[in-house]
């Protein structure tokens, strides 16, 4: 199992990161800051390194000049992720103190896995030359047979004149020139023009720390003219008492491709959800937001890192009618949700299943304040009066209150308090209110023999004035009729009442 080292000094951010390299089967060290980690990485001689830039003791940039001076653990992955530092001088810096990639949060999960399973790759097959490298006088045709059938394009290079000395044949069919033109060619001279100060300051950092790798960004340039996407490995090599550079290409055409349509996918994807007048978002199962649609930006801003919880409602925890328990086990879940200025709205939150299997929960919010007002409008006019008087709720079946609290489960997520119950129907507390006439699933939590669900459907809904609620209280008051009940169940019902309610 291969190890990497994650150093953040928020706890937040490193669990996030533990959860997803733990979930793609790597081995986390996890570290508060600096220091720390430089410990660990001398102790644990990780496979790769995550850190982020502004860390208390030590910061990341420091980290990874310290790393870079052993020789040892030159071509150690070291990949920095930022929040606060986004401009292209820290990004400069990163690279120039030893990084091979740096990210910006937010994150994005299956990005982060390829770059950590391409750079995991190419340190294993570098771990690999230096082991043929250093092996004795009976290896050398092993090595040989190495250098001449590798899947990457190598190259011995002079570390003074930076003239090319050899080259294996994958080198050949991937740039499309001879060996002896090859031969012909400085290092820089591999590169398109505009990259080729680029390329004499990766020799020169090679020079100067023996080894680099992982190091992607640039393109070899072909025969045809072509310009090819690569990451590029190298070290220094002895040959008896002569030091030359080793560099092997890896052609990452199909990455970038892939990469590229997940991009342009995710793109389109926001693009259609923008064109959607409802109010709507979409979130990890960490809470962190991936969209937000252009109404919620209007009125609320960008999210700048926040979670949903604290960026919709300013809140440090998870709010307590969230559905999201039940959504990233699958479920789509609906339900109505009065705001503080007594607007009603009917949510949908439904899972959306990402490239890497994991996932997140999209949320649509559908304003039905009107609707509702008609509704009542019609409920009022078609009510019937008893003529012989009575109370316009008289009910068919006798309702009884419990004398102590006892819960139902509605839909697998939802809990509620009952208030009174029949063998038609119950009314119950909760801290959300349901859609009237959807049909729900109803258990009642207090009997072994009533965990098997009732179909309800919902009659009404309504929120109670604050000055009538207790502390413990839930804030909405539902009805729902039972419907379809056999014998069976509407015996076990009755026995119920009788047990927990008379």
């Amino acid at each position: 199992m291969t190890k990497i080292l994650v150093a953040d000094d928020s706890l937040e951010g490193r669990n996030l990161l533990t959860r997803i390299l733990t979930s793609a089967g790597h081995n986390v060290v996890p570290c508060e800051n600096g220091l720390e980690a430089l410990n660990k990485f001398n102790i644990h001689k990780p496979d790769l390194v995550i850190t982020d830039v502004k860390m208390p003791v030590m910061d990341g940039f420091e980290l990874a000049a310290t790393i870079r001076k052993d020789s040892s653990a030159a071509h150690v992955p070291i990949i920095f992720i930022s929040a606060a530092y986004k401009d292209i001088s820290s990004k400069t810096r990163a690279i120039d103190t030893g990084g091979n990639e740096y990210l910006t949060l937010p994150v994005d999960r299956q990005d982060l896995l390829n770059k950590v399973k391409a750079m995991l790759r190419s340190k294993a097959l570098f771990d690999k030359m230096l082991k043929s490298k250093e092996a004795s006088k009976e290896s050398a045709i092993k090595y040989r047979e190495l250098f001449n059938h590798a899947a990457e394009a190598i190259y011995l290079i002079h570390p003074e004149t930076h003239r090319i000395i050899d080259c294996n044949p994958k080198a050949n069919e991937m740039t499309g020139f001879a060996k002896k033109q090859i031969r012909s060619l400085s290092f820089a001279d591999l590169f398109p023009d505009n990259e080729q100060m680029v390329a004499e300051k990766i020799f020169n950092k090679i020079i100067n720390m023996g080894s680099l790798s992982n190091i992607s960004g640039i393109h070899l340039l072909t025969s045809k003219g072509r310009q090819v996407p690569v990451e590029m490995n190298a070290t220094t090599i002895m040959q008896g008492d002569r030091k030359f550079i080793l560099s092997y290409v890896r052609d990452i055409t199909r990455q970038k491709k892939t990469e590229d349509s997940l991009h342009r996918d995710k793109n389109n994807f926001a693009n259609i959800l923008d064109s959607i007048e409802d109010a709507m978002y979409i979130v990890n199962d960490t809470f962190d937001l991936q969209y937000i649609s252009p109404t919620f930006k209007k009125h609320l801003g960008p999210s700048a890192g926040r979670k949903c919880y604290e960026y919709f409602y300013d809140r440090k925890n998870i709010c307590p009618e969230c559905k999201s328990s039940a959504v990233f086990k699958g479920n789509t879940v609906r339900w109505d949700w009065i705001s503080e200025n007594d607007r009603c709205y009917r949510i949908i939150d439904k899972p959306l299943k990402n490239p890497d299997g994991s996932l997140s929960k999209l949320t649509i919010f559908n304003e039905i304040t009107d609707l509702q007002k008609i509704e009542k409008l019609i409920r009022n006019k078609n009510r019937i009066i008893p003529e012989t008087g009575g109370s316009m709720d008289s009910r068919q079946n006798e309702r009884f209150s419990p004398s102590r609290t006892l819960w139902i489960e509605i839909d697998g997520s939802t809990k509620g308090s009952i208030k009174n119950i029949s063998s038609g129907g119950v009314c119950f507390q909760s801290d959300s209110g349901l859609i009237t006439d959807h049909i729900h699933e109803v258990k009642l939590l207090s009997d072994e023999n009533m965990q098997k669900a009732i179909l309800c459907r919902a009659i009404w809904t309504s929120k109670v004035p604050p000055g009538a609620l207790s502390s413990s209280e839930l804030p909405y008051l539902n009805g729902l009729k039972f419907i379809s009940l056999n014998e069976k169940i509407r015996g076990l019902l009755n026995t119920y009442i009788d047990n927990f309610i008379k």
